[in-house]
């Protein structure tokens, strides 16, 4: 990999140890600036912008790729000094993450996973995942405005128009990215190129936990399955908020996240 992530960070890593927070589709590292400012100030962190998101653009084509962005996250880390990474991330993140502890073994201190997916298991809804994502991809490079009006209104989100102030900051956020750069994401890191890491789980052996919202039906089910593969791992659902756990109730979010970072780095 010719070109390394951009990152925000804090602190020089402990021993090695650091907090690493990947973020969602069409994020960057600084949103999670929130969360961790609500943290113990002496954690060392590294916030990653993610291919294709943030300062992250203009990057060789095998980053835009999910196996090549588990690399380019890899060697970021590398470069920061990180060898035992505790992962946090959410949605698009929560995927790379679960990839990257798997990759990391026993280096891992520990695996978060808010709203995210450890795989498409049939073939068949790999290929539909596929065409719909380019299809998203074509509508975003045409129309971004409209593509985020629309990308807003999925049944995914229902529970952010709750929170209008939030959601408008969400909306200028998005703007300030690069809508050809997103869509390279989009599906070179779509779920239909992520593997299949459901049969994997069993083989974690970090502290995990799995986090999602009350009324995010769909990974509900995820974190119930996870618990059946996983027996070890802890499953906390966030009561009245949706698939953005961290944007719709952060002060319960970081009472949560602090207890288990204290569990995986004490």
């Amino acid at each position: 990999m010719s070109r390394q992530l951009h990152t925000y960070t804090r602190g020089i890593p402990r021993e090695g140890t650091a907090l690493v927070f990947l973020h969602g589709f069409m994020g960057s590292g600084q949103e999670w600036l929130p969360i961790v400012e609500g943290l113990e100030p002496d954690v060392p962190y590294v916030l990653v912008d993610l291919p294709g998101h943030g300062a992250s653009v203009e990057m060789p084509p095998e980053a835009y790729t999910f196996a090549g962005a588990v690399e380019a996250i890899a060697a970021t880390l590398q470069r920061e000094k990180v060898t035992r990474p505790l992962f946090i991330g959410y949605s698009m993140g929560g995927r790379l993450a679960l990839a990257l502890a798997l990759e990391y073994g026993s280096r891992c201190a520990g695996l978060w996973m808010e709203s995210a997916s450890p795989g498409i298991e049939e073939s068949s809804r790999r290929r539909e995942r596929l065409v719909l994502d380019r299809q998203r991809a074509e509508q975003l490079k045409a129309d971004f405005e409209q593509f985020l009006a629309d990308w807003y209104r999925l049944p995914l989100f229902r529970t952010l128009q709750r929170y209008p102030e939030r959601l408008e900051q969400l909306y200028q956020r998005r703007k300030q990215q690069v809508p050809e750069e997103l869509a390279r994401a989009l599906v070179g890191m779509s779920p239909a190129h992520q593997p299949n890491y459901w049969p994997e789980l069993s083989t974690l052996t970090m502290p995990v936990s799995y986090i999602c919202g009350q009324e995010d039906e769909r990974y509900v089910c995820v974190a119930r399955r996870v618990k059946q593969r996983l027996p070890s791992a802890g499953v906390h659902v966030f009561p009245d908020v949706g698939h953005r756990v961290h944007l719709e109730a952060p002060d319960a979010y970081i009472r949560e996240l602090s207890t288990f970072i204290r569990t995986c780095i004490s």
